[in-house]
């Protein structure tokens, strides 16, 4: 063994891979933290192994240390590409948990790896070892382009093109669109290094794993620094999401920037393809309620039948002082509130109605036996004079009962 320069970079490598491991474990009950964790312990794997690949002094023990490598060389794209699913939050553990199929090329990859001898799909020749740098040049044969390169080269691809749709849905906040900005350069940077190696642009040694030092301290930036994985980004991200209110950022061309699930719903959005269109390109939408999203209106109460149904909502638009144009819009659901209050309207009129009949009741009634009983009162008090006659009390008792029934 022959420790060379480039074995102690890898060493540094190794160390600061684990290093970020450890803080993202650390902070596994986060979102995506446990996908971070697999990629640094790979890496950290995969920089191990090349330790001993660059002090090997024979051909035969680089290949070896190469091939052994291969362990986690090919699934370090994937474990990224998972984080970065995790990280925008377009899926969940469970269903990464579940998609092995994504495994089955690096599984192959790895056992063409180890055995390259018989067939060389990944190797078909090794050049000399170096004198002066203690390495050697690898040719690469027909599955390293294909297995290796073109389905690394497509994670890293979808995962830019992820982390660049997350940069623009967050670009209203600061602390987003930094972290944003932070794990796309962290994970273009080993990319990168990857096209200059295999283009032979940077000969005899691999500096994709080297270059992964440089997107280790960016993950620490964006872990220590602004506050990935914390309570702070976690909280706001639930709590915008969990509102009952829709909640849509539009930016100064009427473009749609962010939208929580509230309005997603309201608007019959079921992509997150969402992201540069104007309200008027979401054609599933109400025609009435995307007028009132663009227009200039500060407040607007609307209604809108859906399945029968009378719906009520009311518009606030807030302009954003950061860029001219552009503002939120909040979207609250008052069919509830409105049908309670007309309740309480026809319960009142009803109470009101009720206080009228009585009293009208009471006044008819009164004036219904006002009358028999003056008659009553009257030829009482006629009856009480003693020279009355018999047959005269008699009658006026009858007349009495008559106005008594």
């Amino acid at each position: 063994m022959h420790f060379t320069i480039y074995s102690f970079i890898y060493l540094f490598t190794a160390l600061l891979s684990i290093f970020v491991g450890v803080l993202a474990w650390k902070r596994k009950s986060v979102v995506g933290a446990i996908e971070l964790f697999w990629v640094y312990v790979s890496v950290a794997f995969c920089s191990t192994m090349l330790i001993f690949e660059s002090s090997s002094m024979t051909v035969a023990g680089k290949v070896f240390w190469s091939q052994v490598s291969y362990l986690t060389v090919p699934i370090i794209p994937l474990f990224y590409y998972f984080f970065v699913l995790r990280f925008t939050k377009l899926v969940k553990l469970k269903d990464i948990k579940n998609n092995w199929i994504y495994f089955i090329i690096p599984v192959i990859t790895f056992l063409l790896a180890i055995t390259n001898s018989q067939h060389h799909l990944v190797w078909n020749d090794f050049s000399q070892v170096n004198e002066k740098t203690n390495l050697i040049t690898y040719s690469h044969g027909i599955w390293f382009w294909l297995g290796y390169v073109l389905y690394s080269y497509s994670l890293f691809f979808i995962s830019t093109y992820l982390l660049y749709i997350y940069i623009r849905k967050n670009r209203f906040n600061p602390s987003f669109r930094f972290q944003g900005w932070l794990i796309t350069i962290a994970g273009l940077t080993p990319w990168i290094s990857s096209i200059l190696y295999i283009s032979g642009l940077v000969p005899d040694i691999d500096i994709t794993t080297i270059s992964t030092t440089i997107s280790s301290v960016l993950f620490t930036i964006a872990i220590l620094k602004s506050f990935l994985f914390t309570l702070r980004t976690i909280a706001r991200d639930e709590l915008v999401e969990t509102l009952p209110v829709g909640l849509i950022v539009l930016d100064n061309e009427n473009k749609i920037s962010d939208i929580n699930v509230f309005a997603k719903k309201l608007l019959k959005i079921e992509t997150e393809a969402y992201i540069g269109l104007k309200p008027y390109q979401i054609s599933t939408a109400s025609a009435l309620l995307l007028d009132v999203i663009v227009s200039d209106d500060p407040t607007k109460q609307i209604e809108m039948i859906e399945n029968g149904v009378l719906f009520s909502y009311n518009i606030n638009k807030k302009p954003i002082n950061a860029l001219k144009g552009s503002r939120i819009i909040t979207i609250y659901d008052i069919t509830e509130q409105l049908m309670r209050q007309k309740e309480l309207s026809i319960a009142k009129n009803k109470a009101e109605e009720s206080e009228r009949l009585k009293s009208a009741f009471l006044a008819n009634m009164s004036h219904e036996i006002r009358t028999p009983m003056n008659s009553i009162m009257g030829f009482i008090t006629i009856i009480q004079e003693e020279n009355l006659s018999d047959t005269d009390r008699k009658e006026f008792l009858r007349i009495v009962r008559e106005n008594g029934d």
